[in-house]
């Protein structure tokens, strides 16, 4: 943009991601959802998919707007992570990240 300011895009679609992903998980599930959404992102973002090379600015770009905005929801709702690693978090349940603690992930 002409007033050198970033481009909102990315950011309301990670919004409106965000918001569909929480929508769609019942209020018992909401810790859940939170913390595979936030490990997933961390995931992609520290561990990219092989083959997204040509993609890395822009896809690297949209896992952090998500998982930002993910936070933003997080903190906006109260939502606990201290019990982050014990929840089952179906087939990402294998990965290494699975069973981090919110502090540890940090």
């Amino acid at each position: 943009p002409a007033s050198g300011a970033a481009p909102n895009g990315g950011r309301q679609l990670a919004q409106l991601f965000v918001t569909a992903w929480m929508c769609v998980a019942s209020r018992q599930r909401q810790v859940s959802a939170y913390e595979l959404l936030a490990k997933l992102c961390a995931q992609y973002i520290l561990e990219p998919v092989p083959g997204e090379e040509r993609l890395a600015g822009a896809a690297l770009a949209a896992r952090i707007w998500v998982l930002a905005e993910a936070i933003s929801h997080r903190n906006a709702s109260s939502l606990d992570t201290t019990n982050w690693g014990k929840s089952n978090l179906g087939s990402f349940g294998g990965s290494r990240l699975a069973g981090m603690s919110a502090t540890e992930l940090r």
